[in-house]
């Protein structure tokens, strides 16, 4: 005599695995999309601040610990903090692929819900990662953030104050501050913040304690009540170029 009952826990049980198979190999299809997704970010976060290096000294993920931390020895563990980002999520990603393995192996068996844990887990690490991306992007074409260290911007930058530098769709005009570079400098390998006072092809002079452009005085309203004065108190004039601009700090 046929037991139905039992016939029927079987076919059940048999739906059942079918299903867990189905979730699983589902749950795999999307982790396997997601650390695409997170290699092209490695891809952007290695490369793309070497293909356009110009604001790469302002970028905050490829500073050493010891820039944040300092009296911290660090040794030859101070590198750029992105390389410690990346190691982990890395690391992270080798470990999810060994899991990987494991559950081919019994997607029948293996309870969703566990897959798709690992897929929440790893959402945060997608998140880490393209998030860094993200700033690697902003950071070469579009904004950086930096700190004022010295006193030649005071009173309006003071030592210490933290600033936004815009990079993109700059056109500089007269009072603006900019950020020069002078690496190419004999005594200074740095970068200067200063403001622009002098355009292309004006002339500039200094006397009296006040800044003339082609005979007319400059308003100064930042400087407060500064005089500005050349060495011995001498007048000095400045005939620019088309490609020069004359740039002076407001600690005058």
């Amino acid at each position: 005599m046929r037991d139905d009952s039992t016939l029927d826990d079987y076919f059940a049980q048999d739906k059942e695995s079918r299903q867990r198979e189905w979730l699983n190999r589902r749950y795999l299809a999307k982790l396997r999309r997601k650390m695409i997704f997170v290699l092209l970010g490695f891809v952007i976060i290695l490369t793309l601040p070497f293909l356009y290096d110009r604001n790469l000294p302002f970028n905050t993920f490829y500073n050493e610990p010891s820039t944040f931390i300092r009296g911290v020895p660090f040794g030859v563990f101070d590198v750029a903090i992105i390389y410690y980002i990346l190691t982990l999520a890395a690391l992270y990603m080798l470990y999810l692929a060994y899991r990987m393995i494991q559950i081919r192996s019994s997607l029948a068996s293996l309870s969703p819900s566990r897959v798709e844990k690992l897929v929440v887990r790893f959402d945060l690490v997608s998140f880490a990662v393209h998030l860094v991306a993200f700033y690697m992007v902003a950071n070469a074409f579009f904004f950086s953030f930096a700190s004022i260290s010295g006193h030649s911007m005071e009173p309006t930058l003071n030592d210490g104050d933290n600033i936004v530098l815009r990079h993109a769709f700059v056109d500089y005009e007269r009072y603006d501050l900019v950020v020069v570079s002078t690496k190419n400098h004999e005594e200074i390998d740095d970068f200067m913040i200063k403001r622009i006072i002098g355009l292309p092809g004006e002339t500039l002079s200094i006397e009296d304690g006040s800044v003339y452009i082609d005979g007319v005085e400059l308003h100064e309203p930042y400087l407060g009540n500064a005089l500005t004065y050349c060495s011995n108190n001498h007048t000095c004039t400045f005939e620019l170029e088309e490609d020069e601009y004359f740039l002076m700090g407001d600690n005058r």
